[in-house]
């Protein structure tokens, strides 16, 4: 089982390396600039805060779907509260859910995504469009399926096809 050192080292590299290849792809001819979202669910839902936390110009949204803040004695929580500071301007949007887990409503899973929610509210972050979802009735496994369609419901909010 890899150690949380050698996770939080693997998840730097991972985000250099999609840097890398989010601006090779913008430096294309022809390439037309598009809207950019990470999605996560679960320890993918936690690199997906991680992501809007450490590097934010990368994506234009993130979506993190039950992502596991109890992981490494709660670290994310850590860095989130320095990131996330009150009147700063992130111009980003987020979207995170999380279920009944298959567990208590008072597990370390929810209550963790209850404080993360209490710190977006409190910072008044400009320019950064949030929504949090609970799924009461939906498990850890189940909840993706309806987390993913609201959430680029939410992401997409007032668009339009063109005729």
């Amino acid at each position: 089982m890899p150690t949380p050192a050698k996770i939080k080292q693997f998840l730097i590299l991972f985000f250099l390396f999609f840097s890398m290849q989010i601006q090779a792809q913008k430096t294309m001819p022809g390439d037309v600039e598009s809207y950019k979202i990470l999605a996560g669910h679960s320890f993918g839902g936690i690199a997906s805060i991680n992501c809007l936390l450490t590097h934010p110009a990368m994506f234009d949204a993130y979506i993190a779907i039950s992502p596991s803040f109890w992981w490494d004695r709660e670290y994310i929580l850590k860095p989130a509260d320095k990131a996330l500071q009150t009147g700063t301007a992130l111009n980003k949007t987020l979207f995170y859910s999380d279920a009944s887990e298959g567990i208590s409503d008072s597990s370390t899973f929810h209550t963790n995504l209850l404080r993360f929610d209490s710190l977006v509210l409190a910072k008044k972050i400009k320019g950064l469009r949030y929504a949090y979802k609970y799924y009461p009735t939906e498990t850890h496994m189940t909840e993706p399926v309806i987390a993913y369609y609201d959430a680029l419901r939410f992401i997409f909010k007032g668009w339009k096809e063109a005729n």
